[in-house]
């Protein structure tokens, strides 16, 4: 009986309108497939919520530094500390050095190697005075630099370009005492000096993903010369290395090409690709087509192709220097391919009709085409 008297006294609105469904995946409140994915897959990396993990990709940095950071965040890079927790063993000693335990802390931080790299490098740096005690502290403070005598005279962007190459750089310099009899540190000194200026210069082009679990490293080029090259490369199995070359101007953003990333990985994980790599399932997913032949041809690259999209799964940052190497044009911003996406070409692949626009984006209808291609 209460709650019957609390209806009748429910005030109603005297104008009519219609009721609305609110979407509470994003901050528009409109339903979209992207908000979709981002709500589904948020929680799938334990650090994902982090606000470390979030503003590391923000960083206005080379995005491959990006990718060396997660990995050292995500504890994916093979210390003796983790391979013996993982494998089994005893032994955990550093192979430089012989006496210090050798976890991911130490090659980063610690150890000597990393130490007289960063002092002999015209920066003088003395790592010695960054109070730092564990992993997690060291890309925390990449991902947000603070006053340090450590890095007196250098702005947020230089410090965090600085220690993730300093990083990788001593884990470079460990790779070349292990596996090939010894490490010179003057060489590992100039190779940090020159990757720091390489990435100083080349930021803000190449973007990294995290999709699955994995990565994917996108770099888009204009007046491509070389796609001939290219295509019988790939054709004979003789490109190196492996990369997927799409039609850029059938991509209008860069989502579509995360969801079928995706789905090329799953198939992958299940052992059942219908193409014979990764890369080129890449591409066959996202043109949304059971047609392998057809797919290929049409978001591959062809023989006069001069806008192209490069894509590799998990690169280096050697490979996609490499990929860099391989490509005959100018690298543009991703955020070009908005504004040069062949609209009307797009809507006759993928038969998107007007009505269709009305309530959604073009980048929601591929999504959309992929995701649904194997239940048609």
């Amino acid at each position: 009986m209460d709650s019957s008297n609390a209806i009748l006294k429910i005030i109603w609105s005297p104008f009519i309108s219609q009721d609305k469904l609110l979407w509470t995946g994003n901050k528009e409140g409109r339903f979209t497939v992207s908000s979709c994915y981002n709500l589904n897959f948020k929680n799938q990396h334990p650090l994902r919520n982090s606000l470390c993990w979030k503003n590391l990709w923000q960083l206005n940095i080379h995005e491959m530094l990006k990718l060396f950071l997660w990995k050292m965040f995500s504890k994916f890079i093979p210390s003796k500390e983790v391979l013996v927790s993982r494998l089994g063993g005893e032994d955990l000693s550093c192979e430089v050095y012989g006496v210090e335990v050798k976890s991911s802390f130490h090659v980063f931080k610690e150890s000597e190697g990393v130490r007289v790299i960063a002092l002999a490098s015209r920066w003088r740096c003395k790592m010695n005075q960054w109070d730092a005690n564990s992993v997690q502290e060291l890309v925390e403070f990449y991902v947000e630099p603070k006053a340090n005598p450590c890095f007196y005279g250098m702005n947020k962007d230089f410090i965090s370009t600085f220690l993730a190459t300093l990083f990788y750089t001593s884990r470079y310099y460990r790779n070349e005492f292990k596996f090939k009899g010894g490490g010179s540190i003057r060489k590992a000194t100039l190779k940090f000096e020159n990757l720091v200026d390489e990435f100083l210069e080349a930021s803000g082009k190449m973007k990294v993903f995290e999709v699955n679990g994995s990565t994917l490293a996108l770099s888009l080029f204009t007046d491509v010369s070389n796609s001939k090259e290219l295509l019988d490369s790939m054709q004979t199995g003789t490109l190196e290395p492996e990369v997927a070359f799409l039609n850029a101007s059938l991509i209008p953003d860069v989502f579509p090409v995360l969801a079928a990333a995706h789905k090329s990985l799953i198939a992958k994980a299940r052992d059942s690709l219908t193409t014979r790599t990764l890369h080129s399932e890449l591409v066959y997913n996202y043109s949304g087509s059971k047609h392998i032949t057809e797919s290929l041809k049409r978001c591959g690259i062809s023989e006069s192709s001069t806008y192209v999209l490069a894509a590799r799964f998990n690169a280096s940052p050697e490979e996609m220097e490499a990929v860099e190497k391989l490509i005959n044009g100018k690298e543009i911003d991703l955020e070009e391919l908005r504004v040069r996406a062949d609209n009307a070409q797009i809507q006759k692949h993928y038969k998107i009709s007007g009505l269709e626009l009305g309530i959604s984006s073009l980048a929601d209808a591929i999504t959309c085409r992929i995701a649904a291609r194997d239940a048609m």
